[in-house]
């Protein structure tokens, strides 16, 4: 199974100014356009509850990080609460198997129990040329500043060489386990 991380950053490592700040608001058409594709072959989606709630559709199929159910939940055919300090992801996955991949779209909590537990086959990070200051950080345990670099040095490989989407300055980067 493939496991694929999918954020926009600001060029200083922030996924979001404050909690509800859509990524739509400061991102640009190239980058939205970039998501799109790379969410199309995901059939299920991880995401955590603010995520969720910012981006709600009943068609699309998720699992959603939340400390509010014992274990999991299913709150319709396709939305499934989990709480990971109770069950194993790979339990909520034997749920919907077989799938090929699942996008892994934030936040910053559900972005580090992937990196934290080993989870990751693919990275796809695209970098606005913006800069928050403060804000949500991609990853809580990573120093942005080591950027790709600390996943090239734990295993992970340039897919292709960083693109530069826009005459603005966006990159997008994309990053596989070896």
């Amino acid at each position: 199974m493939i496991y694929k991380l999918i954020a926009v950053v600001s060029k200083d490592g922030f996924i979001a100014r404050y909690s509800g700040d859509l990524p739509v608001n400061w991102t640009s058409r190239e980058e939205q356009d970039f998501f799109k594709k790379d969410i199309k072959d995901c059939i299920w989606s991880v995401m955590g509850r603010v995520t969720h709630e910012l981006s709600y559709n009943e068609n699309k199929k998720r699992i959603i990080f939340s400390g509010s159910v014992q274990k999991y939940k299913y709150i319709n055919k396709n939305h499934i609460y989990f709480n990971p300090r109770a069950i194993s992801f790979d339990e909520i996955i034997s749920l919907i198997k077989p799938v090929p991949k699942i996008c892994i779209l934030g936040g910053t909590k559900i972005y580090d129990y992937f990196i934290t537990n080993n989870l990751l086959s693919d990275l796809v990070i695209t970098v606005e040329p913006i800069v928050f200051g403060k804000g949500l950080p991609l990853f809580s345990k990573i120093n942005w500043n080591k950027f790709p670099k600390f996943f090239i040095e734990n295993g992970f490989k340039l897919k292709s060489l960083v693109k530069q989407i826009n005459n603005k300055g966006t990159k997008y980067y994309y990053l596989s386990k070896i």
